[in-house]
């Protein structure tokens, strides 16, 4: 500042005590604003950090050992608790405007208002930022004081210490220090609540805490909270007001608590009774703390299965995982839910708790009038018609006040498929209007007929944000709203409310609890320990790598509609075949597991990443481990909805199920062969649900893998490749945008498939693949009449001279350019690059077998191997044949 705009010297020292931060901050703004003006704000703004040098608040100056800073320390406690008779005159001098804590008034209910004036401080609703590892405290001398001063002011009365920052509302910082069994007690909560919540980052509420846990902060942390004040909370201490004395504890204050949000169901309140109660021991520690659950709040028990009655971001923008920007929590979800139920004028609607007590009303003699219900989705199986018949179908929903154990199933009996709705993916929010309630199989169920109407809602981008509790109209271009009536349907701003909340709430929920049971749950790998002969029915989480059709020309009438090729990082390093009504499959030149299966992965752990420490980060895979299979699709209905998101003859936009999409299956059969378990099947009454790529079973299935990774177990060999980046962008492949709709080339002379030239741009191919093409072109450019120019492709290297020269092969859909190394140069010119630079006569043998090489109108047959150097694909020539 002094330099560049000729502040005087005398007036930057005199705010030598702000932190760099707020003055950096101000001087952006220095330009547009009075130089007296700046310094003005400055000077006021700062304020309370020169309070904290100027009033006694200099507690750790002059503390070059552990030894002063203990005197010091001592000494401020003692004179916050009323008993400084016996501190040095210095230190007394240092500190004589410390408030006794019995002379303090009032409460602090923000980081901003923290002081030592006030009686208590209660922090609600804080955001955990960081944490630094549970540690033994540092009690020794040590000549760096940094490191006794990391463990805080407390450091040297307790043994172990756990610390953290955490961000009120308004975006203020500050630290909270945890000793001896809080310290043991809060690492465990935290290790475990951390993976619990979708960014890793739960919410706090501290109330009451006493007036003597307030303590300056001294600022050696190299993070730290922006206050000039931390907090500090232990059990019993080394510290005694006398010899004779009682241990003094910083937690003993009238309904002192901490409220941690153990998942988005429970929290885990933590008192000093608590902490008395807890043993030694980490899982110890756990079992004894006493959670309590909020009232409407679904458990995080895994969700039961389908009850029904028969069986970067992606548009490369930077953003954050789903639920990351906001403050929005599931307990202000809920009682906006319930208090909008009942509001609207026209039409009231019910919770799925409320059911159960309406059917045993009905069955006393009460009307059995229809209802109006929302539900969020979370599976839903394949319409059919039945013998009557009408069109049916069954969706199974949760809501705000039913967990999900209690699912219930919503049965739908309509006349025509166009009034079938249009679900999607689990999440989907679905209000159903005029249907009634029964039992079946003691289970509460709703029951819609042809007058019930149906409307689907979802967020077209899951990680964009908006006002979730708005009253407003919603923004078509961010939600989308399909009704099963098509010319007219009533949708209020009562709706437009509780579809928001009752979205985020199901986002919320399908993040944090796995929906599947694990009675049910399978996967790849524990299919090759079944016995021979056995088949059986399971659910399991995957990952589909590719979507491969059968046409209806090459399909027989006992011929299956198509397959998915599906992978979930278990079970051995292979690739199974294509199935037997696939001859060949030009995507595969790309690998299997899939470029949009390792993208889909990549783009999890980026999210997961967000959060985490650098030595707590998942490592981003270049290829993937485990196995790829084949799911036969042989019904019409599922086919229809993987392939075009069709249910009944309602259409989406887009496919439902495609490469790089995550799946629930559920239902579907396997069979072991005696040549081992040879794939899946989709029967009648499976069913496939798209996943949100966060929901929790996949980010199950990621930890999994990376644990793989970390076992350095084989990848797959078969597996796309990702070259190593910071981050990857989505990106959709050419295969699925192609010019080219011809039939595949035919194998080579040796059988093995050939691909087209276009398949082999981008990042992700297979390491070696042939190509049957055209040469058009050499780089350097050789005169076809001039002998002298094949020197220009001979260069000398280690004493010896090579061919050093590039191909352009180019065939119906593309061109590429291929480095050819010297032994297979010298095999097409037949003659080696010595022998050129030496004899002229050799030279235009040379010349007229290149002619006759660049003239032909044959194709070539050339097998093109892939080099990744420094991040970029080259293409190298590795043998080539007329």
């Amino acid at each position: 500042l002094t330099r560049e705009w000729s502040i005087p010297d005398k007036q930057l020292s005199l705010q030598s005590s702000v932190p760099l931060v707020q003055l950096y901050e101000y001087a952006v703004t220095v330009v547009a604003m009075n130089y007296s003006t700046f310094f003005d704000e400055l000077k006021s703004n700062s304020q309370q950090s020169q309070t904290v040098s100027d009033e006694g608040f200099r507690l750790f100056q002059e503390c070059h050992t552990i030894d002063d800073r203990k005197k010091r320390l001592t000494a401020y406690v003692s004179l916050r608790l009323g008993a400084g008779d016996e501190i040095e005159e210095a230190i007394l001098e240092d500190m004589k405007s410390i408030t006794c804590v019995v002379n303090c008034t009032g409460r602090s209910n923000a980081i901003s208002q923290v002081s030592l004036d006030k009686e208590n401080l209660t922090l609600k609703d804080t955001e955990f930022r960081f944490a630094w590892k549970y540690r033994h405290c540092n009690r020794r001398n040590h000549d760096d004081m940094s490191l006794v001063q990391d463990d805080g002011p407390l450091g040297f009365a307790y043994r172990e210490v756990f610390h953290m920052e955490v961000e009120d509302s308004a975006g203020h910082t500050i630290l909270i220090f945890f000793y001896g069994k809080w310290a043991q007690v809060m690492n465990t909560i935290m290790a475990m609540t951390t993976e619990s919540v979708p960014n890793g980052r739960p919410h706090l509420s501290f109330l009451n805490i006493p007036a003597k846990c307030i303590f300056p902060h001294d600022g050696a942390n190299t993070r730290q909270g922006d206050c000039p004040f931390c907090v500090c909370i232990g059990n019993s201490s080394r510290l005694r007001l006398c010899e004779l004395g009682n241990r003094i504890r910083f937690d003993d204050f009238e309904d002192f608590e901490v409220h941690v949000a153990f998942d988005l169901s429970r929290y885990v309140k933590i008192t000093s009774e608590t902490i008395d109660g807890a043993k030694q021991g980490f899982s110890e520690v756990t079992i004894s703390l006493q959670q309590k659950q909020p009232e409407k709040v679904p458990d995080s028990d895994s969700m039961c299965h389908d009850s029904t009655n028969k069986t970067s971001n992606k548009n490369g923008k930077e953003s954050e995982s789903p639920l990351h920007n906001d403050r929005v929590t599931v307990e202000k979800l809920v009682e906006a839910i319930s208090s909008k139920r009942k509001s609207d004028e026209k039409f009231t609607y019910c919770s799925l708790q409320e059911l159960g007590p309406i059917f045993e009303a009905q069955n006393r003699g009460a009307n059995r009038e229809k209802l109006n219900v929302y539900g969020i989705v979370i599976g839903f199986g394949m319409p059919y018609i039945t013998n009557r018949g009408d069109w049916s179908m069954s969706v199974t929903l949760i809501d705000d006040t039913k967990s999900s154990k209690e699912a219930v199933a919503l049965n739908m009996f309509l006349g025509r498929d166009s009034k079938l709705p249009a679900l999607l993916k689990a999440g989907d929010v679905i209000r159903a209007h005029r249907v009634k309630v029964q039992e079946f199989n003691s289970r509460i169920q709703l029951l819609g007929f042809k007058e019930s109407s149906y409307v689907v809602i979802r967020k077209s981008d899951p990680y964009s944000d908006c006002n979730w509790f708005s009253d407003d109209q919603m923004e078509m271009s961010e939600w989308q709203v399909e009704s099963t009536a098509k010319k007219e349907y009533t949708f209020t701003l009562t709706d437009c409310f509780l579809s928001r909340c009752l979205w985020k709430f199901g986002q919320y929920f399908i993040i944090n609890n796995s929906t599947i049971l694990e009675e049910h749950k399978s996967t790849i790998a524990s299919f090759d320990h079944g016995a021979e002969g056995s088949e059986v029915n399971f659910d399991m989480t995957a990952l589909v790598t590719m979507v491969i059709p059968i046409p209806a020309t090459e399909r027989g009438p006992m011929a299956p509609r198509g397959y998915l090729r599906i992978w979930d990082g278990t079970g051995p390093p292979i690739t199974d075949p294509l199935g037997d009504n696939v001859l060949h499959n030009s995507d595969m030149v790309f690998g299997d597991p899939s470029p949009e299966a390792i993208d889909s992965v990549a783009q999890v752990i980026n999210i997961v990443n967000e959060d985490r420490e650098e030595e707590d980060k998942l490592e981003l895979p270049e290829a993937l481990c485990g196995r790829v299979i084949n799911l036969t699709v042989w019904e019409d209905s599922h086919w229809n909805f993987i392939s075009d998101g069709r249910i009944g003859s309602n259409l989406s936009s887009t496919a439902a199920v495609r490469p790089g999409q995550w799946i629930r299956l559920r239902n579907v059969s396997a069979k072991i062969t005696p040549f081992g378990f040879q794939g899946v099947n989709m029967i009648n009454k499976s069913v496939v649900t798209p996943l949100p790529e966060m929901a929790h079973d996949v980010k199950q299935l990621i930890l999994d893998h990376d644990a793989r990774l970390k076992r350095n177990d084989p990848v797959n060999p078969n597996s796309a490749l990702l070259p190593p980046s910071p981050s990857v962008e989505r990106r959709q492949t050419l295969t699925n945008n192609r010019e080219w709709h011809g039939p595949p080339p035919a194998p080579s002379k040796t059988g093995e498939d050939v691909f087209f030239i276009h398949q082999c741009f981008g990042k992700y191919v297979r390491e070696s693949f042939f190509v049957r093409a055209k040469i058009v072109n050499m780089k350097p450019a050789v005169d076809l009449n001039y002998e002298g120019s094949l020197l220009k492709c001979c260069v000398p290297i280690a004493g010896e001279n090579v061919f050093q020269f590039a191909l352009t092969l180019k065939d119906e859909t593309g061109s590429i350019d291929v480095i050819v190394p010297n032994d297979v140069a010298e095999k097409l010119l037949e003659t080696n690059a010595g022998s050129v630079m030496r004899s002229e006569e050799i030279r235009l043998q040379c010349l007229r077998h290149l002619k006759e090489v660049m003239l032909r109108h044959d194709l070539w047959e050339a097998r093109v191997k892939k080099v990744l150097i420094c991040n970029e694909i080259f293409f190298f020539l590795d043998e080539i044949s007329s």
